[in-house]
């Protein structure tokens, strides 16, 4: 009985890491797929570094933001293959970028609403401002647990809540364009919710048929020890008849029964 649990306790977290090791890096290319749709017009497709943007404040932003993205791929690909050492080395940069990008995206937006006026800006800061504290509380605490894998993992993903000015930029029809950009917003971190709704239901119906199985598994043991035992004192000659071990009894009594019948 302790075996099969045993076995249980340690066969379902195998079934998360599998699922994390898919969803975690996917989660991060998406991220990556919507800033390349949002900002390919204005950013990508004119050659990044080398695309006229109002200043330097806004190159310097972008290279950033980027920057963040790429790291958050790479190092969701180095958990999945084990690369440990490796995702740590490069845990440096992810200490350094967040604090970048939170400075010189408050100086872009400023600069921004400064080149076309007070009144142009309101949303657009109120909206951009929560997404940079949302971020930056978020990935601060996501570092601090660093030591807890599952939490920091989750708490990076915060990168989410940056990714807004990309969404507002999506070729969506004019007439819902903006419904449609928070719709696909408020759906990334439900996505996450998703997931780990599905992977702790999963998680518990293992649980439950190994603990069936535990039980069936016991009765099943304690019947064949009876069977067995019936079958030894029907046929007492010990010429003709070894009674059985411990372990040959089980799913094994009917071969000896049949046998020695």
């Amino acid at each position: 009985m302790a075996e099969f649990r045993s076995q249980a306790a340690g066969k379902a977290p195998s079934i998360k890491r599998r699922a994390d090791d898919v969803f975690f890096p996917g989660v991060a290319l998406l991220l990556l797929a919507i800033a390349l749709v949002g900002f390919a017009p204005s950013y990508f497709f004119r050659g990044m570094i080398f695309a006229k943007l109002p200043n330097g404040f806004v190159h310097i932003h972008g290279a950033l933001f980027v920057s963040w993205i790429l790291l958050l791929i790479a190092q969701n690909a180095l958990v999945s293959v084990r690369k440990i050492k490796l995702h740590k080395s490069l845990g440096i940069f992810g200490v350094i970028l967040p604090p970048l990008m939170i400075v010189f995206g408050s100086l872009t937006l400023f600069e921004f609403i400064r080149r076309n006026g007070p009144g142009s800006g309101k949303l657009v800061l109120i909206g951009d401002v929560e997404e940079l504290v949302l971020f930056g509380v978020l990935v601060t605490w996501g570092l601090l647990a660093r030591r807890d894998a599952a939490s920091h993992k989750r708490l990076i993903l915060a990168t989410m809540a940056i990714m807004g000015p990309a969404l507002i930029r999506f070729p969506f029809p004019e007439s819902i364009g903006l419904q449609a950009a928070i719709g696909v917003y408020v759906a990334l971190p439900l996505m996450v919710v998703a997931f780990e709704t599905l992977v702790t239901s999963t998680h518990s119906s293992h649980h439950r048929h190994c603990v069936r199985t535990d039980r069936h598994s016991s009765a099943d043991l304690g019947s064949g020890c009876q069977h067995a035992f019936l079958a030894a004192l029907r046929r007492p000659d010990p010429a003709r008849v070894k009674p059985p071990s411990f372990h040959e009894t089980g799913c094994q009594y009917d071969i000896y029964r049949n046998d020695h019948q």
